[in-house]
């Protein structure tokens, strides 16, 4: 499920056709090969570092991982299956806590779809805080992950994160961040759901396909040719010293 972002019936029956014929292009590419057989392994059959409960693993390295896409992490972040996070460095974790009731809407006429505004740290004095060491959740993340996805951007800055244990409190830094976009971190066990929904779509004769390529490939770049192809490393170690 996914908002078309817009109440026009007609136009929403075109955005949705859209992203109905990317998620369909999604499925084939995978069902017919054009994701690599590496990866389609990767996305079957998974790996430990994914199943760590409370771990937080880059965009990046968690594509890698999964056998996904980055893309294809960005647009579950954008229909709410996939948080983003930021980790903060001991030397920017510095900042202050505001209640996001409080905030006053930048576009009125827009709502908050208009965006809020983020007070100074010098009028929020008592509220500064520490948040160093720590990966806090980007607030509204799917918003973000839309823009990104509809911008194309590979780098984001962030203004404020939800403040741990504060579900009604926004912690902003003391100076906005800017952030790659691959550096942004998801939770590893929302990734490993989202490998496991995937990976039940994948067809048993694509994964046999895949698991008989890379054992041929193997096969190929691991036979040796000439006089020495079938003898054993110490009996070329005895030759070799004699």
């Amino acid at each position: 499920m996914k908002s078309t972002g817009t109440h026009d019936k007609s136009v929403g029956k075109l955005v949705a056709s859209v992203l109905l014929a990317d998620w369909r292009k999604q499925l084939f590419e995978l069902e017919r090969g054009r994701v690599d057989d590496e990866s389609v392994l990767r996305l079957v059959d998974g790996t430990p570092e994914l199943g760590v409960v409370g771990g937080y693993v880059s965009l990046a390295h968690a594509a890698v991982l999964s056998g996904m896409d980055e893309q294809v992490l960005v647009r579950a972040s954008a229909v709410g299956k996939l948080s983003l996070h930021c980790r903060l460095s001991r030397s920017i974790g510095r900042g202050f806590l505001v209640n996001v009731a409080d905030l006053e809407l930048d576009d009125p006429e827009s709502g908050r779809s208009g965006g809020l505004v983020i007070p100074a740290m010098s009028a929020n004095t008592a509220a500064i805080t520490n948040h160093g060491g720590q990966v806090l959740r980007v607030v509204e993340s799917p918003e973000i992950a839309s823009a990104i996805q509809a911008q194309g951007l590979d780098e984001v800055e962030i203004l404020a994160l939800e403040a741990p244990g504060r579900p009604a409190m926004w912690f902003c830094p003391e100076s906005s961040l800017r952030v790659l976009v691959s550096a942004l971190e998801v939770s590893s066990a929302e990734v490993e759901a989202l490998r496991i929904a995937l990976a039940a779509k994948v067809s048993a004769e694509r994964v046999d396909r895949a698991r008989n390529a890379l054992t041929a490939r193997r096969g190929e770049e691991g036979a040796a040719t000439g006089k020495w192809a079938q003898k054993c490393f110490s009996e070329a170690l005895a030759v070799e010293f004699h």
